[in-house]
């Protein structure tokens, strides 16, 4: 379905497909079992934990939030720490007067540990951090348009399955008072007491009613469709 800023796509769920059997009149799903009535309120929050776009949209908000935690780090000293480790062929040594002295070992291990605190950077940790709270809000705000988006497409598509339905209760109640009609109008027409051409206008008054009504079907079956997509 479509609405004016764009189009969303409700994700087809085993959730979603029950929304659609469980609140909308039809055969019962099973003898004997009468199908419970789900509210308008019930399909909204099913919809709105199943879709997709709602689902990407709180994706890119805790990814703004988590840029926010980063950039509030920048300002924290940062420790870093190095490690090397050299082995020698041989024992180092020096000769002093003819004599070999050993002036170190032929394992070497050597540690750095440095400790960095940022004291001014020109403003540009203050300046990203205050973009990363900006873009965190941007989405926030766009998570809210998107679930409201979704709400709406589906208030839409629940009314117009509800109004289809009217309609195909219409149709149906016509084509039943038509045909009885149609009967009535055999016998009389039987009997003598009508023309033929009153036979012919209840015959094609009924035929126009099952048109309506197969339309009706139609159009109740493209209304689902929509509330399912």
């Amino acid at each position: 379905m479509k609405t004016s800023h764009c189009e969303f796509t409700m994700t087809r769920s085993i959730s979603f497909l029950l929304l659609l059997i469980l609140c909308l009149p039809g055969p019962a799903l099973s003898q004997g079992t009468a199908p419970r009535t789900i509210t308008l309120v019930e399909a909204i929050n099913i919809a709105l934990q199943n879709n997709p776009s709602i689902e990407e949209a709180k994706a890119k908000r805790e990814g703004a939030l988590a840029d926010i935690k980063g950039a509030e780090a920048d300002f924290l000293p940062k420790a870093s720490t190095l490690y090397s480790y050299t082995r020698l062929a041989e024992q180092p040594f020096q000769r002093v007067n003819g004599l070999e002295r050993f002036i170190g070992d032929e394992n070497s291990h050597h540690w750095d540990i440095s400790l960095t605190q940022p004291l001014f950077t020109g403003f540009a940790l203050t300046s990203k951090k205050k973009m990363t709270e900006i873009a965190a809000q941007i989405q926030e705000i766009e998570s809210e348009r998107v679930a409201i988006n979704v709400s709406q497409d589906l208030r839409i598509a629940w009314f117009e399955t509800l109004f289809s339905q009217r309609l195909g209760q219409v149709a149906e109640e016509n084509t039943a008072a038509l045909t009885a009609h149609l009967k009535t109008a055999q016998g009389f027409y039987d009997q003598g007491l009508i023309s033929r051409n009153d036979l012919l206008k209840a015959e094609v008054a009924l035929a126009q009613a099952r048109q309506d009504k197969e339309r009706a079907t139609a159009d109740i079956d493209i209304a689902r469709s929509r509330l399912a997509t």
